[in-house]
């Protein structure tokens, strides 16, 4: 995802009042959606 996309993306989560996410905002997206890791084991 672009700098743009991801902005774009914030503003249509968290409204456009939010240019930069917030740490804390961060943290919850990051908990509600992770990245799925492939085990090669």
């Amino acid at each position: 995802m672009t700098m743009r996309e991801m902005n774009c993306a914030m503003r249509q989560h968290f409204g456009d009042e939010t240019s930069l996410i917030s740490r804390a905002n961060m943290e919850n997206l990051m908990q509600k959606h992770p990245d799925k890791v492939k085990h090669d084991h």
